[in-house]
């Protein structure tokens, strides 16, 4: 349908997801307008561009109409693809407007998002599958005689960042129609698998499917032990593992028609790694990649551009790779390795200015230099006891020093702070 109002000169990029600061942080470095709609509208996203409230969404209430003129697509991150009904509601006022979508559609979020798919498609690419229970289908258990032969972990259907996940304890005499009546129709089962989340970036474009690099998960939030806490990297996995993920990545493209930045979430046991989850967007983990040397500072650029769809007049300060673990940046001031870490409330508190114990600065170029704090609060927000607070950073030029950098950063914020109880 033709828009009801003229398209302005300038090009904006509509960001929408629980929490967007992190993918608008990315657009901005490479060059794009924007316009973002999130749960928190955070002090450093709001200095990025305009913002509203992603409630004016669940109230059913249309964006502005000014705003959504200025918009050239419109995309989103997690957990866009588990809140339906939003998705729903943006997706039709975008349409109305004549703004393309820079991410999977609703029919492919739906396809993406089934476990059992998931599993089948690991299948295809030589993965032994996990295999997966929900109400009214099992997948996996032919070598599984009993339920109580292996552990398992039960997941909402719609949830993300590990919200929700726990174990799921079997009796020795339960059979697999007992199991399958004690799942819910908005939850599943899968097979648990032991090890070190590890995650791997992809980048599907026209004729190919690139491995942007991998990143190490860290769990463990007062939402429970599965919640995810943040990410360290650029890791480099055996061979094996890395030859296997691109096999599935280009199978995942091939059955689904994906395009743009996903993410597979797996597990790695010694030189087994074990796909438990896509996430098909710009993933959280994103941004330790490219704040580091070997990768573009700017995939969500990247992922604009891989629909056809981004501003001609920003230029791409991107350069891409088919090694995921190459140095390619020509930036040689950025770290080698990074660490986030997200900060959780212990109490019931009222933001104060938490810039304030970290000092920023940008290089010579202009480039922002890689940040201490990120999602920080507006002052005067009230913080909730159990609620994220913010993310902290670590750098260094090995995996262990970036870890202290990020414990002194922790540090610093307590000490800045004592008041307040940090998680």
């Amino acid at each position: 349908m033709e828009s009801e109002i003229a398209r302005s000169d300038g090009y904006r990029l509509l960001i929408a997801g629980g929490s967007v600061r992190a993918a608008a942080a990315s657009a901005r470095r490479g060059g794009l307008n924007l316009v973002t709609t999130d749960e928190y509208g955070d002090a450093d996203l709001q200095e990025m561009g305009d913002w509203f409230p992603i409630q004016s969404l669940i109230a059913g209430e249309l964006i502005n109409r000014a705003k959504l003129g200025e918009c050239g697509a419109w995309t989103y991150v997690g957990p866009w693809e588990n809140w339906p009904p939003m998705a729903e509601a943006l997706a039709n006022q975008a349409d109305q407007f004549g703004i393309p979508l820079a991410g999977a559609d609703l029919p492919t979020l739906n396809h993406l998002r089934d476990p059992h798919e998931l599993q089948a498609m690991s299948a295809r690419a030589g993965f032994t599958p996990l295999a997966v229970v929900t109400a009214d289908k099992t997948t996996g258990i032919d070598d599984i005689p009993l339920p109580s032969e292996r552990s398992w972990i039960r997941k909402p259907l719609l949830s993300g960042g590990g919200l929700g996940v726990a174990m799921f304890p079997t009796s020795q005499e339960e059979i697999w129609a007992m199991l399958a009546s004690r799942i819910s129709s908005d939850e599943y089962l899968q097979e648990f698998a032991g090890g070190q989340p590890l995650s791997v970036i992809c980048l599907a474009e026209t004729r190919s499917v690139r491995l942007i690099g991998w990143t190490e998960g860290m769990t463990g939030t007062p939402y429970g032990a599965y919640g995810y806490r943040g990410s360290r990297g650029p890791v480099a996995p055996p061979a094996s593992i890395m030859q296997q993920a691109k096999l599935l990545a280009e199978i995942i493209v091939e059955n689904t028609g994906l395009r743009g930045l996903f993410g597979i979430d797996g597990i790695q046991n010694g030189d087994r790694w074990q796909p438990i989850e896509i996430n098909p967007r710009y993933t959280a983990s994103c941004e330790i990649l490219e704040l580091t040397r070997g990768h573009g500072p700017s995939l969500m650029r990247e992922h604009v551009r891989s629909f056809g769809l981004s501003d001609p007049s920003a230029e791409s300060s991107s350069e891409p790779t088919d090694e995921p673990t190459s140095l390619v940046g020509r930036d040689d001031r950025r770290p080698t390795y990074g660490m986030k870490w997200i900060v959780y409330a212990g109490q019931r508190f009222v933001a104060p200015d938490l810039r304030a114990a970290f000092a920023t600065g940008t290089h010579d170029d202009g480039m922002p230099s890689t940040p201490r704090i990120a999602d920080i609060p507006c002052l005067g927000t009230i913080i909730e006891q159990g609620h994220p607070v913010c993310t902290l950073f670590g750098w260094g030029a090995s995996i262990e020093e970036a870890e202290r950098d990020c414990q002194r950063a922790v540090d610093s914020l307590k000490n800045s702070f004592p008041e307040v109880a940090f998680d």
